[in-house]
């Protein structure tokens, strides 16, 4: 399972999910967490998450419980957020904080 982050601007990203997320539809639907085909893949995203809102930061923490604590690759484009940003931030101090998400360097 990977995700990817798709840094739009200061304080929101678009987050892009690939592997096996078949098992997790229904959670999946049920938490917003829309599907799509790209190419021969089926994707789940999320799009404009903005990190000043307390829900949408939660929607995609809360998504290692979804995938049932399951280790993550996280990857970020582009490779960092700016240093200082809310985006930053987040990546940095929330999302690094959950185990299940391995961040690629």
């Amino acid at each position: 399972m990977s995700f990817h982050i798709q840094i739009q601007d200061d304080k929101t990203f678009n987050l892009l999910i690939t592997g096996n997320t078949w098992l997790f539809r229904d959670d999946l639907e049920r938490h917003g967490v829309l599907g799509s085909r790209n190419g021969e893949r089926y994707v789940r995203f999320l799009q404009n998450i903005d990190v000043t809102n307390d829900e949408m930061k939660q929607q995609v923490l809360s998504l290692a419980d979804i995938f049932r604590k399951q280790n993550i690759r996280v990857v970020v484009a582009p490779t960092a957020a700016e240093v200082g940003s809310m985006v930053a931030a987040f990546l940095d101090d929330e999302m690094s904080a959950i185990s299940q998400f391995h961040f690629a360097s």
